[in-house]
């Protein structure tokens, strides 16, 4: 009974590291950043997932978003459905035509950075290239970079 237990759990997919193949604005191609070790010891390279939307931060219906560019080689976390999201995607909030779970045709994914570098603990820091831009708590605007645009009222 365990190893059918096992063997069950073996294909469901909650979320894994990711990494992107392409991306043309609205969805992306990624590639699982882990491969999966089989029973026999073989290792199987993940397979590319297409058409996975990307998850922005956004708010007030979208009239506020935050993005980033994305290119091949950049890292995401792939976040698996637990039931199919096909509906969804098409703007139904109905229930789904099939009984898929956790199933790797069922992604979306928000782009992360791979662990490594040290954060700012102190600041908001948006940074991009040469450029950067940090908030302070007293409301301290602090900008970096080659050139600075600014249009005020």
């Amino acid at each position: 009974m365990d190893n059918e237990i096992a063997a069950a759990l073996s294909e469901i997919y909650t979320t894994l590291p990711g990494v992107v193949i392409s991306y043309d604005g609205k969805t992306v191609i990624a590639r699982p950043a882990v491969s999966k070790l089989l029973a026999n010891g073989m290792i199987l390279q993940a397979p590319e997932i297409v058409q996975i939307p990307v998850h922005w931060l956004v708010g007030d219906g979208a009239r506020a978003m935050i993005t980033v560019p994305l290119k091949p080689g950049d890292s995401v976390t792939l976040f698996f459905s637990c039931r199919s999201i096909e509906n969804w995607l098409s703007g139904s909030d109905g229930p789904p035509d099939d009984p898929r779970q956790f199933d790797l045709t069922d992604c979306f994914c928000t782009p992360v950075m791979r662990p490594g570098p040290v954060a700012d603990t102190e600041n908001v820091n948006v940074s991009y290239g040469a450029g950067s831009m940090k908030i302070s708590p007293e409301g301290v605007f602090t900008f970096e970079g080659m050139h600075a645009i600014f249009n005020l009222p």
